[in-house]
């Protein structure tokens, strides 16, 4: 089966737990991206995902920038 691969807008509260309580335990499920208007905070989304699964989404500034 193919990995489906996601993207993720916003990395709040709301997109942060996606990542770290949903998406990270998924094994079929791959995030690809992380737009942010604040680039800490995508940075920190993505750096919690390549310790969770080994792989580090790329990080964006627009939602418009990552699709």
């Amino acid at each position: 089966m193919k990995n489906i691969r996601m993207t993720v807008c916003g990395a709040g509260r709301r997109g942060k737990s996606l990542c770290q309580n949903v998406f990270s335990v998924m094994k079929d499920v791959e995030v690809v991206g992380i737009a942010d208007i604040v680039p800490d905070t995508a940075n920190g989304v993505a750096d919690m995902m390549l310790e969770k699964t080994g792989k580090r989404p790329a990080v964006y500034s627009s939602y418009l920038e990552m699709f």
